[in-house]
């Protein structure tokens, strides 16, 4: 729902410091290349934060995410 969704927004804000410092433990599902990415744009400084354009080149957009998620039925193929 869309309360839930904000709930989860506001945890994730909650896990940013204002030293930049980014924390996602517990976001136990993702990968470690999704974590690259949520962590390259979500940088607390601008000029370590990654662009749209920069995160799209990355690997986690780029592999198959089958290999990743043995459930995951891919829409793009």
């Amino acid at each position: 729902t869309e309360e839930e969704l904000l709930a989860e927004i506001y945890k994730l804000r909650d896990q940013i410091s204002s030293t930049g410092k980014l924390d996602l433990e517990f976001l136990e599902e993702l990968s470690e290349a999704g974590r690259e990415v949520l962590t390259g744009l979500l940088a607390f400084n601008p000029d370590k934060r990654i662009t749209a354009a920069e995160a799209l080149e990355h690997r986690w957009f780029s592999k198959p995410k089958g290999a990743e998620h043995p459930g995951f039925v891919s829409l793009m193929s």
